[in-house]
């Protein structure tokens, strides 16, 4: 199902910044809280998870226009 999806994506206020700043960046992807599944962007479909990133203190939603076939 390729789509438009809105997505939280768990950061700090310096990353919430950046990205505001000049959107997400996947060179710095990992930079602050590492890579559990990889190198990537790590996008939530709740806010909730979006937090469990480590020491979060915001989170950007973000509208998201990628294939989600499982």
């Amino acid at each position: 199902d390729a789509g438009e999806r809105w997505l939280f994506h768990g950061t700090g206020a310096a990353g919430l910044e950046g990205i505001t700043d000049s959107d997400f960046r996947l060179d710095l992807s990992g930079s602050n809280a590492g890579m559990l599944y990889g190198k990537g962007i790590y996008l939530a479909e709740s806010c909730a998870k979006a937090d469990e990133a480590e020491m979060p203190n915001a989170a950007a939603l973000a509208r998201v226009n990628a294939d989600f076939r499982n």
